[in-house]
């Protein structure tokens, strides 16, 4: 009969952890649009990427980072969340590219979020301008301020299937798109580097059939290069109307140190969420192509069975 007992209380506690862990995911994941690390250096800095942002992902926290990017940039990634939690399989996906110019830079990034029975994606055109020319009275080589601007397409998708096609909540279709915009500015000075930036301005609607806004996300970092490593700071928070003050506000802390000159740099990051690490491979090349390997991985505290995210990802500079 104890043997019967300790049987059954093991069933129901599985079955308690399975419940509770997909409930975080859909909690943390499946409010429309919120943020998420896409690549493997932002994720492997724990999001602390604001004060840095000097690649084409860098327009997820900051659109002005890019200015800082003087070679055209291919940048793809692929993520695989939560892995070994049973009933989830959720994968992201993300590409981008930098067309750097002598007037302005600009950049194309595409993300998606892919569940069996939910889709999202994003597509950002970004235009960045170094304006440290409008402030000549303190004007210095060593001194570079950037503006940038996000212009967002938004779309989410729910697959459906038979038991779901003739929902009354579908019957105006299945997907919702609409547009909003994120502004940054980035400020550079000898080791010191601080960025801001603001996301989902316009607060667009979401919603399938009720209103859903989207909150306005805003995004303040410091970053303090060191010999040859950088350690970032940033602080993000989110507008929404429901949740308490930790759903809203999220604090990252980030370092990467380059251990090989030019060919293996080590990130790891932290925050109220998460904790991550991970590595920057440059492939050696004789060239001016150049071309990195990243990896990171990165586990959730809100969630049991997993054994955490692992994200790759490929870029190419010319």
């Amino acid at each position: 009969m104890d043997k019967l007992n300790k049987k059954i209380k093991k069933v129901l506690m599985y079955i308690f952890t399975t419940i509770f862990s997909l409930q975080v995911v859909i909690c943390n994941l499946f409010s429309a649009f919120r943020e998420i690390n896409f690549t493997a250096r932002g994720a492997g800095l724990a999001g602390a990427f604001c004060a840095l942002s000097d690649s084409a992902d860098g327009v997820i926290y900051n659109p002005a980072g890019i200015g800082q990017v003087a070679r055209y940039e291919l940048n793809f990634s692929h993520t695989k969340l939560f892995t070994g939690l049973e009933g989830v399989n959720i994968n992201l996906n993300y590409g981008g590219i930098v067309f750097p110019s002598s007037w302005f830079n600009s950049a194309f990034n595409y993300s998606e979020l892919l569940e069996d029975n939910y889709k999202e994606r994003v597509m950002i055109l970004t235009f960045t301008k170094d304006i440290t020319f409008l402030f000549n009275k303190i004007y210095n080589e060593e001194m570079k301020l950037f503006s940038g601007i996000n212009l967002k397409y938004l779309q989410n998708q729910f697959v459906l299937d038979q038991r779901t096609i003739n929902d009354p909540v579908f019957k105006k279709g299945n997907s919702k798109d609409n547009y909003t915009i994120d502004v940054g500015l980035l400020f550079v000075k000898d080791q010191i580097s601080v960025g801001i930036s603001g996301k989902n301005l316009t607060q667009p609607d979401t919603g399938l059939v009720s209103e859903e806004i989207l909150p306005m996300e805003l995004r303040f970092g410091l970053g303090y290069k060191f010999s040859s490593s950088m350690i970032m700071w940033d602080i993000s928070y989110r507008a929404q109307q429901w949740g308490n003050v930790d759903d809203k506000i999220n604090i990252h802390l980030g370092l990467e140190s380059e251990i090989f000159r030019d060919v293996l740099s080590l990130v790891g990051g932290i925050n109220m969420t998460e904790f991550s690490c991970g590595f920057l491979f440059k492939v050696p090349a004789k060239t001016k192509f150049e071309s990195k390997i990243n990896f990171s991985f990165s586990y959730p505290y809100y969630l049991m069975n997993t054994s955490g995210n692992y994200r790759f990802s490929f870029v190419i500079r010319i």
